[in-house]
């Protein structure tokens, strides 16, 4: 067994990609070993088929709604400067379009912020195959969610079912979107007692 030493950094910018090397000091120094981290969400992959995507995506129902008809494959792309904003408690829709022929997909909110879409309550929707328009479903805003900026990942696989959040897909495409919940409007003033009718 060999020992483990934790380091933990501080500082770092978030969605940035950052370069190591590390090496050993056991009374003469080792051989570099080197690698890469990233500050921020997961990147999907697909390295296989360009010809299965998503072709756009479109929210109802929302106080501000997405509008996305993006062409061609890019395997993931970050749309998150995009949202949908709705109150705690109420819904939007989603649709999204593909090529030919038949999809499933999934979407994951990540309700608490942690950059995954592991928690339990992150995997809003998922689908059997579906063809285009694909109406996905409902996303329901958790009654007591803090308002706020949300990442929503929206994945997609030809004939097959698109999990997990990450990874790598050989059908498939997956984009992120932001969801925008909005703080209940405050009643303002007092009401007024009015006057009485017969």
């Amino acid at each position: 067994n060999h020992p483990t030493t934790t380091l933990s950094v501080t500082g770092l910018a978030s969605n940035t990609t950052y370069y190591y090397r590390i090496r050993a000091n056991n009374g003469c120094w080792s051989t570099y070993t080197t690698g890469t981290a990233t500050t921020g969400y997961c990147v999907p992959t697909n390295t296989y088929s360009t010809s299965y995507y998503i072709s756009g995506v479109t929210t109802t129902g929302g106080i501000a709604n997405i509008s996305n008809t993006p062409t061609g494959f890019s395997a993931y792309t970050n749309y998150s400067a995009q949202f949908v904003s709705q109150l705690p408690g109420s819904n939007f829709s989603i649709t999204a379009t593909h090529p030919s022929s038949s999809y499933g997909y999934n979407v994951w909110v990540d309700w608490n912020n942690d950059l995954d879409f592991n928690d339990a309550g992150e995997n809003v929707l998922s689908t059997g195959y579906l063809t285009s328009p694909a109406a996905l479903g409902n996303i329901t805003i958790p009654t007591g969610q803090a308002p706020g900026n949300y990442r929503m990942r929206i994945r997609n696989a030809y004939l097959d079912n698109p999990a997990p959040s990450c990874g790598s897909h050989d059908y498939g495409e997956a984009e992120d979107y932001t969801v925008r919940v909005i703080a209940p409007p405050a009643c303002a003033g007092t009401p007024n007692a009015g006057t009485a009718f017969r």
